[in-house]
């Protein structure tokens, strides 16, 4: 609230009072866009402390996550999925989907069916517990990976397909 006073009766005319209440209602609208941008910048920090959260969560899970484009292109993985990828002696290259990959790699047996849970995946399906053999035929224990994966509808109908492995 804005309050001018005058011991003078008279003081202000109609143009005074105009300007005065112009440079008020300027006033409240520069003290609203201050109130808007601390709230701003308190959810962006609020973001940035989630993102960095989730972030610690998934680098020390066990198991591992992948996280594929819509396309089936590897977008992010944690150490755990990285360190089985590595097994596979494939060239994951940014942007390249999963499914071509595998199609186009000489690795392991599992890496076509772990490519066909991801295209499940970004088809819409819930793939829960299918189990994957990795490891040579000659080996007497081979590593069984326990596979599930689902799409995560993302805004502005984006999709992005999780795979644990």
């Amino acid at each position: 609230m804005l309050s001018l006073f005058d011991e003078k009766v008279g003081t202000f005319d109609e143009e005074l009072l105009q300007l005065t209440t112009m440079i008020a209602d300027y006033a409240a609208v520069a003290l609203d866009n201050v109130r808007l941008r601390e709230r701003e910048n308190a959810l962006w920090r609020e973001a940035e402390l989630e993102r960095m959260r989730l972030e610690l969560i998934i680098g020390s899970m066990a198991e591992g996550l992948v996280i594929t484009d819509a396309r089936g292109a590897i977008t992010s993985l944690n150490k755990s999925a990285e360190q089985m990828l590595i097994q596979t002696q494939t060239e994951f290259t940014p942007g390249v989907p999963i499914q071509t990959l595998a199609a186009a790699s000489e690795g392991p047996s599992w890496l076509p069916r772990l490519a066909d849970i991801i295209t499940q995946a970004l088809s819409g399906q819930t793939v829960k517990n299918q189990e994957l053999v990795a490891g040579k035929e000659d080996v007497r224990v081979p590593l069984t990976l326990n596979i599930s994966a689902a799409p995560c509808a993302m805004q502005a109908n984006m999709q992005v397909s999780q795979s644990e492995l």
